[in-house]
């Protein structure tokens, strides 16, 4: 009786109703959306879905949930005659059918920072949640892993530490029966494709072919490869032998500071070679607590002609013909952590005539502890002589925190990158009465990426 009636309807409604209406751009099963009445979604609205809700309406088939809420036209949580009416209407043409959204109405807004890595605090805006809603169940996942939430003040903003496990960083979350959607928490991965990752511990690594130099202060006669090392270098340095206070083997490094020694703090060394085109330095520090760090110089790559050692120093440009060079170290106002990292660059465009200060500028901010090892990793690549082609980049731990591109080091191939140094300037000497160390280990300079220590 229901059947004769809908043939009865479709009859006053069109001549055509057994003609389908395809949906152009139609959503499919899986999609988050679907169009009201394509019951069989397949696309297209036609007999065949007329014939389904007939069954619904009348019993004789399931309601199955998703299929009663693609039937139900006129979106008011029921299924009766005026849903049929609507469906001859959109089968007359007289109608365009609605859409019934099966996507999370719980959903990621915006991830501040958009780059992180562990340990770092990230903020979450959440959209889609009801004014005034419980957040108490709320619950966050990293690659399917359930982390602690802390709610952001108010607002529907949740505040997350990204964890050390981190892998691709999917981050999603759920409140009750909703699941929100998965976006990526911008997790900046480790680079661990250099030298370092074929030589557990740096085990053999000193061998490889692309090595220049590795110092790990492991033998006693360390200073052949330092031809040059001030006398106050002589003075505070000493050999560490605590575990903990190593990186690989058995020693480190000790570089005590006084008040005494003023800003030259514990001096200078210096490393030479015949000269190459692109070098990399890789080393790890340590600081002592409780003492300013706000301007300390570690670890510089210089440039000179083939044969020449010393360039015109610092407050002076270099010409493209003379020097160069770009420095590492850590700084801050307010540490620690330490955020002051930059490449203290001299190159013949520079802005005046001391050197660039050359800023982080992937989206991670330096955060430098103390009583802790940190690795750094800089490199330059110089540039053809007619044009301006170099680079420099500063890894911490592994991540990339500086590239900077389109330099000119140089005007002639004559110029080479051909000396590391280790300073111990500090813009900020421990005060009277008191001291400080920095450690150094696991030293390699090479023609290539060397990235940090392979643990096992």
């Amino acid at each position: 009786m229901l059947l004769g009636a809908a043939l009865i309807l479709t009859a006053a409604f069109t001549t055509a109703a057994w003609v389908p209406i395809r949906l152009h751009g139609a959503l499919s099963p899986a999609s988050v959306a679907v169009y009201r009445g394509d019951i069989d979604e397949n696309g297209k609205i036609d007999i065949f879905d007329l014939l389904s809700l007939l069954k619904m309406i009348s019993g004789s088939q399931p309601n199955e949930q998703r299929k009663a809420q693609i039937a139900d036209l006129d979106a008011n949580g029921r299924l009766n005659i005026f849903d049929l009416i609507d469906l001859l209407a959109v089968l007359g043409g007289r109608k365009q059918p609605g859409t019934v959204n099966f996507g999370p109405s719980l959903t990621i807004a915006g991830i501040d920072p958009p780059k992180s890595i562990e340990g770092d605090t990230v903020v979450i805006r959440l959209a889609g949640i009801e004014p005034g809603s419980d957040l108490s169940g709320l619950k966050g996942f990293i690659d399917g892993v359930e982390v602690p939430l802390v709610r952001a003040g108010e607002g529907d903003s949740v505040r997350l530490v990204v964890p050390g496990w981190c892998g691709d960083g999917a981050l999603s979350f759920q409140l009750g029966d909703q699941s929100s959607d998965t976006a990526r928490l911008g997790y900046v991965k480790v680079r661990d494709d250099g030298i370092a990752s074929k030589y557990v511990l740096d085990e053999g690594l000193e061998n490889d072919p692309d090595v220049l130099l590795y110092e790990g202060f492991e033998s006693d006669n360390w200073m052949d490869r330092w031809p040059e090392v001030s006398e106050a270098h002589l003075t505070y340095q000493n050999i560490e032998w605590r575990p903990e206070y190593k990186v690989t083997g058995v020693r480190a490094l000790s570089l005590l500071m006084t008040s005494d020694a003023g800003m030259d703090a514990a001096g200078w060394m210096h490393h030479w070679w015949d000269g190459s085109d692109v070098a990399y330095c890789r080393y790890y520090f340590r600081l002592s607590a409780g003492d300013n760090w706000g301007n300390q110089k570690i670890m510089q790559l210089h440039g000179h002609p083939r044969g020449v050692k010393y360039g015109t120093g610092a407050g002076n440009r270099p010409t493209g013909y003379d020097w160069f060079s770009t420095g590492t170290g850590v700084g801050g106002n307010n540490g620690p952590p330490w955020t002051r990292v930059i490449l203290y660059t001299y190159h013949p465009d520079q802005i005046g005539d001391y050197g660039d200060n050359v800023n982080p500028n992937q989206g991670l901010t330096p955060k430098i502890p103390e009583e802790q090892w940190v690795c750094y990793e800089f490199m330059i690549k110089l540039n053809d002589p007619d044009q301006a082609n170099g680079e420099q980049r500063l890894w911490i731990n592994g991540r990339l925190y500086i590239e900077q591109l389109g330099l000119r080091w140089r005007k002639t191939d004559n110029l080479v990158i051909n000396n590391l140094m280790q300073p111990n300037y500090t813009g900020f000497p421990p005060a009277p009465g008191t001291d400080r160390y920095l450690w150094l280990d696991a030293i390699v300079l090479a023609k290539s990426y060397i990235g940090p220590v392979r643990e096992n």
